[in-house]
């Protein structure tokens, strides 16, 4: 696999990655880091960790420094490159569902929709 595969998955994961750092509580999106980043260094896992929630950078700059950093991570330890790989292309899955009439639903009747995001951001 060549740099631009890696490269690839490296902004794919880091993509999916800040999309649920945003999203996830500060201990969740950390334990998940040192898991992935489980072959690194403590240093590095705290890098990634202070990438995704930094305050001053935008959403662009945060995907372009995480990616810079799975990429560095991926050509040290080619061995994580399924995890990455599987990271990148986890996207989200939206399914809709349409309750209407009578009947017991979810908080007694309900005419409206539902769309869950799994693995996608919050609405």
């Amino acid at each position: 696999m060549g740099a631009a595969e890696y490269l690839d998955i490296a902004t794919g994961a880091a993509g999916t990655l800040l999309a649920g750092g945003i999203t996830a509580a500060g201990a969740a999106a950390g334990s998940r880091i040192a898991h992935l980043f489980r072959r690194g260094t403590a240093d590095e896992q705290s890098t990634v960790v202070a990438l995704i929630g930094d305050p001053v950078a935008s959403y662009e700059q945060r995907i372009e420094r995480l990616a810079a950093q799975i990429y560095a991570h991926l050509v040290t330890h080619p061995d994580a490159l399924v995890e990455f790989a599987t990271l990148a292309t986890a996207g989200s899955s939206t399914y809709n569902q349409q309750n209407t009439g009578s009947g017991t639903f979810i908080g007694r009747d309900h005419v409206g929709d539902l769309t869950i995001n799994h693995h996608g951001t919050s609405q």
